[in-house]
């Protein structure tokens, strides 16, 4: 008997599910060019042919990794948003989105690593991760700022001010070797590991001086 058409084979579907695993690790680590497809379909035991059945080219393949392993967690961060406007807890809201941002940093650093690797280069795909993630996550973020500056939560700030505290802080909590070169991997997730961001958060907001009486 012949096996139906048009669903894959489990051991295809669970080939696919590695394949965009290594993908993204391959994505996260090396420049889009330096990417080998015949390395990626050798590691997960797939030819060459039926990789290009699966994904066409390279460039497609970089564009199912990022909406499928990046596009669940911006949604999860933006639908916090959502729940801004509620009169009493948008400050409160407010700082817990953006701790929960730099957990995520924390917990999945290699993600925001292909992401800040690629807005870095001049390409489409800087483009498309500015276009469907960051801007619509930035002006999320500028209109829940507005909200608490109107309400009196927080002092007036320029948006880019923040931007650059948010950006920033992000780079440098994924890449910690970025202040101690040659830090190797497990020194570098124990100086991640280090890093608590509430208190992250807590110091953007409330600066780090002592409370006064």
């Amino acid at each position: 008997m012949s096996k139906a058409r048009g669903r894959p084979l489990d051991k295809d579907r669970i080939k696919r599910d590695k394949l965009l695993e290594l993908a993204f690790q391959e994505f996260s680590e090396h420049d889009f060019k330096n990417v080998s497809i015949r390395k990626l379909a050798a590691d997960v035991g797939v030819s060459d042919s039926l990789f290009i059945h699966h994904f066409g080219s390279k460039q497609k393949l970089w564009y199912e990794v990022v909406d499928t392993l990046i596009e669940r967690e911006f949604k999860s961060l933006i639908a916090q948003y959502k729940q801004l406007s509620m009169p009493t807890q948008s400050f409160d809201l407010l700082r817990e989105n953006i701790a929960e941002l730099f957990r995520l940093a924390k917990l999945r650093p290699a993600m925001f690593r292909l992401f800040f690797r690629e807005l870095n280069s001049d390409s489409e795909r800087a483009d498309y991760l500015k276009r469907k993630y960051l801007h619509p996550y930035l002006l999320l973020f500028d209109a829940a700022i507005d909200l608490c500056i109107k309400r009196g939560d927080i002092k007036p700030l320029n948006p880019l001010t923040l931007h650059t505290l948010l950006l920033g802080s992000i780079n440098i909590l994924i890449n910690p070797g970025l202040l101690k070169p040659g830090l190797n991997f497990a020194d570098e997730q124990q100086d991640l590991d280090s890093v608590v961001a509430e208190e992250l958060v807590d110091t953007i907001f409330n600066g780090a001086t002592s409370a006064r009486t």
